[in-house]
């Protein structure tokens, strides 16, 4: 919304889609070791949707009337500033926890995620057995 040229436009917005590539793989992997197995599929395949409704998003303001600044830098906010802020607020993954010894938060992170009458144990058990079983007996604290 703030670029003062063409090229300036053309370089952030290559900057953006390489970002946007850096942190796809993590954003996966996060989503697929903090949702439940009965829907983790489910919640791979929403990214491809929210995704859609992102453009879908931008075509509609931007079919507003508005110039292309307001555009942009309303579906930043939107969709970049708001989502970045959200981050801060998500505990870590139970996992990377529970691998850097870290139980007290791992059990916080499940209930964060699953909620209070979740069985946070049965999680933990399940999550500390698979990380046991790839690592073969080595030390997980790492």
């Amino acid at each position: 919304a703030f670029a003062s040229s063409v090229g300036v436009l053309l370089t952030l917005r290559f900057m953006q889609g390489v970002l946007v590539g850096v942190v796809i793989g993590p954003a996966v992997s996060y989503i697929v070791e903090v949702s439940h197995h009965s829907i983790r599929g489910s919640m791979t395949g929403i990214i491809d949707i929210v995704r859609q409704v992102g453009y879908v998003l931008v075509f509609s303001v931007g079919s507003c009337g508005m110039s292309w600044r307001y555009t942009a830098l309303i579906c930043g906010l939107t969709t970049t500033v708001l989502p970045f802020l959200a981050l801060f607020f998500y505990p870590d993954s139970p996992r990377w926890l529970v691998i850097h010894n870290k139980i007290d938060e791992a059990y916080k992170a499940i209930r964060f995620f699953h909620g209070d009458q979740y069985d946070v144990y049965l999680q933990f058990d399940t999550i500390y057995c698979n990380i046991s079983k790839n690592n073969h007996g080595q030390n997980t604290t790492s």
